[in-house]
């Protein structure tokens, strides 16, 4: 999927689509960030991530290329129809759940969690740095690039679903697995989806904003 920008080019995001067999394949898959121009590259976030999956393509079915591009963790992988991943992640950096240890079930332990938004500069200037944020189905509220919030929970295994509009929404899901006393969660939304990765602190200069009851 592409996305372009500045005034005068396509603001419209497209999907590409091919016609494959109906049966035992080895793909080649690949994310990788667009821009309407190449000079826009030069000042934007440019991530890559490609490989070769084994996938079983039954007939009638459309399939598709879902991903995840960051600084800290990029994948790339297969989808049917449902949503349900088909085949192997291909990956590289640090997932978000593999930097913390993780429990079977939360333990009860107070936890505060810190979501802190770090998205890029080509996402504030055409306004789609804004997340919304939901811990566990329930909605916590919205935060901008350069804000943060602090959520009280419990330790323990929890989801994150974060959510950015383009020309249209992109939501994603994440496992996290929440640390007393604190985790610092670090969010952004990328070209397709968006990112969420565990960090060491809270970055300097960020403003808090408050989390919705």
């Amino acid at each position: 999927m592409e996305k372009n920008y500045g005034q005068g080019f396509n603001m419209t995001p497209s999907e590409n689509a091919r016609e494959v067999p109906a049966s035992k394949s080895i793909l080649s898959i690949q994310g990788t960030t667009h821009y309407a121009a190449p000079i826009l590259a030069l000042g934007g976030e440019n991530y890559e991530i490609k490989g070769d999956v084994s996938l079983d393509l039954k007939p009638n079915q459309h399939y598709y290329i879902k991903g995840s591009l960051s600084n800290a963790y990029s994948a790339v992988w297969v989808e049917d129809n449902k949503g349900k991943i088909i085949s192997d992640k291909i990956q590289s950096g640090t997932a978000p759940t593999q930097n913390t240890p993780s429990t079977d079930k939360p333990t009860g332990t107070k936890a505060t969690v810190y979501f802190f938004n770090t998205a890029g500069f080509m996402h504030k200037l055409d306004g789609t740095d804004s997340l919304s944020i939901t811990l566990d189905d329930k909605p916590i509220g919205s935060l901008s690039a350069g804000e943060y919030m602090k959520v009280e929970t419990t330790s323990g295994n929890h989801q994150v679903k974060l959510t950015h509009r383009d020309m249209i929404p992109f939501s994603s899901s994440h496992d996290m697995s929440a640390q007393a006393p604190a985790t610092y969660l670090q969010v952004s939304p990328t070209i397709m989806s968006n990112s969420l990765s565990v960090s060491g602190s809270l970055p300097a200069n960020m403003k808090e904003t408050a989390y919705k009851q």
